[in-house]
C-alpha cells in the first residue's frame, strides 16, 4: 500500500507549548495522525511566570486515551539546557526527531516606556531564544538524517505590529528572520523550515480581540490553524523559507516585497532633494518584487541582475 504523505506513521515529532491552546491541537493531531510526539510545556502562566507539570501531562494522558503515544517534557525552551533536554526526550524515548514545532510562547502586552528589561528578556528569551535553542538542538540529528520538518510560530504582530507589542513583535518578526537562513541552509537537504502566523482564540490574545471572535462562536478554535501546522510538518510540503497565515478557515502565504523603487545616478553625490523629489516612486508597491535570498536582492540593488 502507498504511503500517505500526510500521515506520521512511524516519525517523531517535538511540540514546545503544547499544553494548551494551539501546542495542544497540534499535539494531538500528530499524534491521531501517527506521530509518537513529545509533549513539551513548562507550565507557565501567560505571562511566562510560575512553573507546572501539569498542561503537558494533561495532554499526553488525552492522547494516549485516544489510543496515540506520547510523552511529556516539562522543560523550559528559554535557555540552552532546557532545550537540548526537550530534544534529547525525543531521542532517548523514540530514536529519531523528525518534526519540530516551534509553538511554545508568553504574552504581555505594554506602551514602550513600560516595556522594563524582565519583560523584555522573558519574552525574547522564550520566542526567539527558545525557537533558536531547540531548533540548534534538533538541527544535529535532522541534518544527519537527510530529513526534517520544522515549523516556527510567528505572528501578525511582528509581521505588521501593533502598539503596545514591542517586544513580543520583536521577537515573532525574528523568528522570520531565522527562518529564512536557516530554510537557505538546508536548501541541499530534504529539511523544510517554514513559519505559521496563527490567528486563535487562546490566553495568548489581546481582550479586544477576544471580544470579536466571541460575536462567531468557533471562529477563533486552534484546530482552524492546525491543519496548516500538519502540511507544513509532513513529507508532502514543498517548500521552504515560506510564512503562510491560518485562522478562522483563512489561510494565505505572507511576503516581504519591495516596490520597484527608483535608480539614481551616481556618477555625481545623490542629495536629499533628490529623494524628496522621487519621494513617491520610491515608496510605491504596485509593482512589488519578492526574493529568494539576498543575493538576489543585492543584485536587484545595484543592477547585477
Amino acid at each position: 500500500m502507498k504511503e500517505d504523505p500526510l500521515r506520521f506513521d512511524g516519525q517523531v515529532a517535538v511540540v514546545t507549548g503544547a499544553g494548551n491552546g494551539l501546542g495542544r491541537s497540534h499535539a494531538l493531531h500528530l499524534a491521531a495522525a501517527g506521530a509518537a510526539v513529545v509533549v513539551n510545556d513548562y507550565g507557565p502562566d501567560v505571562g511566562g511566570l510560575g512553573h507546572s507539570a501539569a498542561p503537558a501531562d494533561a495532554v499526553v494522558a488525552e492522547i494516549r486515551a485516544r489510543g496515540g503515544t506520547a510523552v511529556a517534557n516539562h522543560d523550559g525552551v528559554h535557555h540552552r539546557e532546557g532545550a537540548e533536554a526537550i530534544i534529547r526526550a525525543a531521542i532517548d524515548g523514540f530514536g529519531r526527531i523528525d518534526i519540530l514545532v516551534c509553538n511554545a510562547g508568553i504574552w504581555s502586552m505594554q506602551p514602550f516606556a513600560e516595556t522594563d528589561d524582565a519583560i523584555w528578556d522573558r519574552t525574547i528569551g522564550v520566542h526567539l531564544n527558545g525557537t533558536m535553542y531547540t531548533s540548534r538542538a534538533a538541527w544535529p540529528h535532522m541534518c544527519a538524517a537527510g530529513y526534517g520538518r520544522l515549523v516556527f510560530t510567528a505572528s501578525s504582530g511582528g509581521l505588521y505590529g501593533k502598539g503596545g507589542l514591542t517586544a513580543y513583535g520583536a521577537a515573532k518578526g525574528a523568528i522570520y528572520g531565522l527562518m529564512r537562513c536557516l530554510a537557505l541552509e538546508a536548501e541541499d537537504r530534504d529539511i523544510r523550515v517554514n513559519t505559521v502566523l496563527p490567528g486563535a482564540a487562546t490566553r495568548m490574545v489581546s481582550a479586544k480581540t477576544a471580544s470579536l471572535w466571541e460575536s462567531r462562536p468557533g471562529l477563533g478554535d486552534p484546530a482552524h490553524v492546525t491543519p496548516l501546522v500538519a502540511y507544513l510538518a509532513s513529507r508532502a510540503c514543498p517548500v521552504t523559507g515560506r510564512a503562510y497565515s491560518a485562522g478562522g478557515g483563512y489561510f494565505a502565504r505572507d511576503e516581504v516585497m519591495q516596490g520597484a523603487g527608483v535608480r539614481l545616478p551616481i556618477d555625481r553625490p545623490i542629495t536629499v532633494e533628490q529623494i524628496a523629489r522621487h519621494w513617491e516612486a520610491i515608496s510605491d508597491l504596485s509593482r512589488p518584487a519578492t526574493y529568494d535570498d539576498v543575493m538576489a536582492y543585492g543584485a536587484r540593488m545595484f543592477g547585477l541582475e
